[in-house]
């Protein structure tokens, strides 16, 4: 909680949002649920049409539940941070014992407590699984817990109840039971990427295959296929393929497209020809373009030009295919980039056009001048399209026009997009000045040559 801020939008941002609702999720752990809804019954209640802060919550709080909440809203409210967690486990077979030693590892200061929190562990047993409760208020503490025989897995907060960072190293035994098994979703994520050094490993390679096209929840078989995609061999490619064409999330769908770029194969051009014609998530068909230019780049292009015209949430087709053109440096899709900009188009379109044919065509003046145009747009997407398109192009001359558009600007992110993007640039000068002086050079001599060139065809064909 912080009550200095330039303007309000400063409170709204993407980390309020987030820890707000965590901080909302670990109070219904530690309060429990029945407390919990009691407690935001009376909150909404007592402050109907009044204005509120965090204390009113707190108070609410105390007042249904009879519990004071003053620790848990200071190191989570009040204090920076969050607990950084090392978690190990070991089984004494003779006294039937499972140890779980817990340290906090943070640093800990004036902005980052020492923190005391309610935590679940998970042991998974041949026949059932137990959830065990505990405490945590030290720098490391140790729990005992009785059982008649060797755990299979044991997991640290297994329903990710807690705001953290977990290291808690295990075997590849451990990791493929969790990864296979566990019926906690955070849990089997956990476990997969704990197998990402591992996954050339026979014996993992093939839990991964089995969980990326069957895993029940999409964000599984997510992290699942980003692994396969890293594998080589006709058992991953064929995996990826399925998984591109069959599988029910778009997302999963568009991460086997990145693995399958591994993979020139006629079947794999095949499939994402048929992604970029037919699948109805714009971001699949966006990825099958930026696929097909990694593994069929000769015959890329009609697919590329198509693509111009079919338009998608934030233009993320028009800019994968606008990447594809630039990247093949095709002088006629200048032209027909130039031929849709005479087209009637909406505003975040026209941004992203200027940016690929400047791009397209650099050094050419005018069109430069059109792109720094669209940073006065009114809307507000529109600016940021073109922030970004004059951040790619690199051109020197947009630090004045970037600088002068920051006075107007009157939006924080816009103000911060802004910076970074001159930051960006001014370091790519420093960098990069003497390089990119010498190939404007040769991209002017280029046009001129061309240029001689059409002329000699034409006194050739008049005559």
């Amino acid at each position: 909680v912080n009550y200095r801020y330039g303007s309000p939008e400063n409170m709204f941002d993407g980390h309020s949002y987030p820890k707000g609702g965590r901080v909302l999720h670990m109070l219904r752990f530690e309060l429990g649920d029945e407390m919990f809804w009691r407690a935001m019954r009376h909150y909404a209640e007592v402050n109907q049409f009044r204005n509120v802060e965090t204390a009113n919550l707190r108070i609410a709080i105390e007042d249904a539940t009879g519990h004071g909440m003053n620790w848990f809203f200071d190191q989570w409210l009040y204090h920076g941070g969050h607990p950084e967690f090392t978690v190990d486990w070991a089984w004494d077979g003779a006294a039937k014992d499972v140890r779980v030693t817990v340290k906090q590892t943070q640093k800990v200061d004036e902005t980052t407590p020492l923190f005391r929190t309610a935590a679940e562990i998970e042991i998974a047993l041949p026949g059932e699984t137990l959830i065990k409760r505990i405490q945590i208020t030290r720098p490391e503490e140790t729990f005992h817990f009785q059982v008649n025989e060797r755990p299979t897995r044991v997991c640290f907060d297994p329903a990710d109840w807690i705001l953290k960072k977990l290291t808690f190293p295990k075997s590849k035994e451990e990791l493929i039971d969790q990864m296979t098994r566990d019926s906690h979703v955070v849990c089997r994520v956990q476990a997969v990427r704990g197998l990402t050094e591992q996954r050339e490993d026979p014996q993992v390679s093939a839990a991964l295959l089995k969980v990326a096209r069957n895993d029940s929840f999409w964000a599984v078989r997510l992290e699942a296929v980003r692994l396969v995609g890293k594998l080589n061999g006709d058992e991953a490619r064929a995996a990826l393929l399925a998984i591109a064409k069959g599988d029910a999330k778009s997302s999963v769908r568009r991460e086997a497209l990145v693995g399958l770029a591994n993979f020139s194969h006629d079947d794999t051009r095949a499939l994402v020809r048929q992604a970029i014609a037919s699948d109805p998530s714009y971001f699949v068909v966006a990825e099958a373009l930026r696929c097909l230019m990694k593994i069929d780049r000769d015959n890329a292009r009609d697919a590329l030009l198509a693509a111009l015209d079919q338009p998608s949430e934030s233009e993320v087709i028009l800019s994968a295919a606008c990447d594809g053109l630039v990247e093949l440096k095709d002088a006629t899709a200048a032209r027909r980039v130039a031929k849709v900009l005479e087209e009637t188009l909406p505003p975040q379109r026209r941004a992203a056009l200027l940016g690929a044919l400047a791009r397209l065509k650099p050094g050419d003046a005018e069109i430069l001048q059109r792109l720094h145009a669209q940073l006065d747009s009114k809307r507000r997407e529109v600016r940021r399209a073109a922030i970004d398109s004059v951040v790619a192009l690199g051109d020197a001359s947009s630090v004045a026009v970037l600088q002068a558009r920051r006075g107007k600007e009157v939006s924080p992110r816009g103000v911060r997009a802004i910076d970074e993007a001159l930051e960006k640039l001014r370091d790519r000068q420093k960098n990069g000045a003497p390089l990119q002086s010498e190939i404007e050079a040769l991209r002017r001599r280029n046009d001129e040559l061309e240029l001689r060139l059409k002329t000699l065809e034409n006194r050739s064909d008049s005559k």
